[in-house]
């Protein structure tokens, strides 16, 4: 049942508060295998891949999460399995790479760059003058790719603005050709679609929309999801929980819609939103207030507020570094059943049916993200918040309605395979019966040309060899014909 929304005052002690405050936000964005090479996929050479490209394995551990939860992304290279698709605990890989090593490969070499270097964005018919721009640093650089053939590319920064990331994702709308300018030097920018293809270079993925295979760089960020943290270094005032909660709402409503935290407004909760409170609990001796509103297809927020002690805390990767933060890994495994399953459905629609390895892959990938690939909520976490947080994610993209649905697509595949095994074993037998005929054929010739052969003339056996090679190309093409009509 949704809170009665009432418009709460910030107090000037809170606006200071506000001012001091950090923003991260993390753009996923969905990947795929192609098509001609989905057949041949594994999880072992995508991770080979990434280790011969510079990205290194990242270890996702989480305090809150039961262990079997944390085993779902181990190294795969560490397993005594040679073969990927034999180890059914791991169902993904996550690697990162050096921020500074990437961007200064993504510039050629032309702009060198360090982990602090600050960008901004300049739109279109905008002068590179960074004075009064809004500021933003990249602080990760990370791939998840699944066994189901689907990834994720997580690029995560950090400004002191909410206005930052809703203009790098909407910058020339879903055409985003902004580029970034870099402010320690003048005259220097890249375009964010550059980066976004150098960090794919190699790992044998591309964007889900097919904008890099298309040639259309300018999209990449259409399908993207962002999540954002915002770090606010005081407790926010309050007498009542009521009271805090309010203006908590009021503080996630202005990072959904871009403004400033300070900004007082009557707004609702939007309707396609759902909302999950966190109380006010005790987290390494620091108090924090964990809340998220979590939106349809678009965005997940999450405002968190901290002790003087703990201002310096990284909103990106705080998942990482403190192992307290659980809400990234529940929002990836979601949009892994939910890319996963549109996935299978595009593969099976596909008008190419002589790929008959693909269909084979498709069907274990389909059973083995049914047996181990999915989780459920109770599975996860003993904590009820981040339970109710997965729970809301597998409702908003129908999780449970899609994984029905896969049991009707296994049907499909099995029903198609057991219509070319039937088509197959027809023309085995047309084609041995062909053989059967011709060697009676053949049998009753030859004796017929033994009765025939006189031993002073040979022209009767030549005769009867030629009769015999005639009908058996006859027999032969009559076959091919029938085969080819079935």
């Amino acid at each position: 049942m949704k809170d009665i929304h009432m418009n709460y005052v910030f107090k000037e002690e809170e606006l200071s508060a506000f001012a001091q405050a950090r923003v991260g936000t993390y753009f996923i964005i969905p990947l795929r295998t192609t098509k001609e090479m989905l057949s041949k996929f594994q999880l072992r050479k995508c991770a080979e891949n990434l280790l011969q490209g510079g990205w290194k394995p990242y270890e996702w551990k989480f305090d809150d999460l039961y262990q079997h939860i944390n085993d779902l992304f181990q190294d795969i290279l560490q397993s005594g399995d040679s073969d990927s698709s034999g180890d059914m605990t791991s169902i993904g890989i996550h690697y990162d790479i050096p921020v500074a090593d990437m961007m200064n490969l993504a510039t050629a070499g032309a702009v060198q760059t360090g982990e602090e270097a600050q960008y901004y964005v300049i739109t279109e018919n905008e002068q590179m003058n960074s004075d009064g721009k809004l500021r933003f640093c990249f602080r990760c650089m990370q791939i998840v790719i699944m066994h189901t053939g689907i990834g994720f590319l997580i690029i995560g920064i950090e400004s002191n603005s909410p206005q930052t990331y809703d203009l790098l994702l909407h910058a020339g709308y879903n055409q985003n050709r902004s580029r970034l300018g870099i402010v320690d030097l003048p005259g220097q920018s890249i375009s964010f679609s550059d980066i976004i293809q150098t960090l794919l270079s190699g790992t044998g993925m591309t964007d889900y929309s097919g904008c890099l295979i298309k040639n259309q760089p300018d999209s990449l960020l259409r399908d993207a999801t962002t999540y954002s943290v915002a770090i606010i270094p005081h407790l926010i005032a309050g007498d009542t929980s009521a009271e805090v909660k309010g203006k908590v709402r009021q503080l996630c409503l202005n990072l959904r819609h871009a403004r400033a935290f300070g900004t007082d407004n009557s707004e609702d909760v939007d309707e396609d939103s759902f909302l999950n409170y966190a109380a006010l609990n005790n987290v390494y001796d620091n108090k924090v207030i964990r809340w998220g509103i979590y939106t349809f297809f678009e965005r997940a927020m999450q405002i968190m507020f901290r002790t003087n002690s703990n201002t310096g805390t990284d909103p990106i990767n705080i998942h990482g570094k403190n192992r307290e933060d659980n809400y990234l890994p529940f929002l990836l495994l979601s949009l892994y059943e939910r890319y996963s399953y549109l996935f299978f459905a595009e593969m099976l629609r596909s008008p190419e049916r002589t790929d008959k390895r693909r269909d084979d892959w498709l069907e274990v990938q389909m059973l083995r993200l049914k047996a181990f690939g999915v989780v459920m909520p109770g599975d996860m976490t003993p904590y009820n918040n981040e339970n109710e947080f997965l729970k809301e994610q597998r409702i908003i993209y129908d999780i449970e309605e899609s994984l029905k649905l896969i049991d009707d697509k296994i049907s499909i595949i099995r029903h198609i395979q057991a219509k070319e095994t039937e088509q197959r074993q027809r023309l085995i037998e047309k084609i041995l019966a062909a053989f059967g005929i011709v060697s009676i054929l053949c049998d009753s010739l030859g004796l017929l040309g033994l009765l025939l052969t006189d031993t002073a003339s040979p022209h009767p056996y030549w005769i009867t060899l030629g009769a015999e090679i005639t009908m058996f190309a006859v027999i032969a093409l009559i076959s091919m014909l029938l085969s080819k009509r079935k």
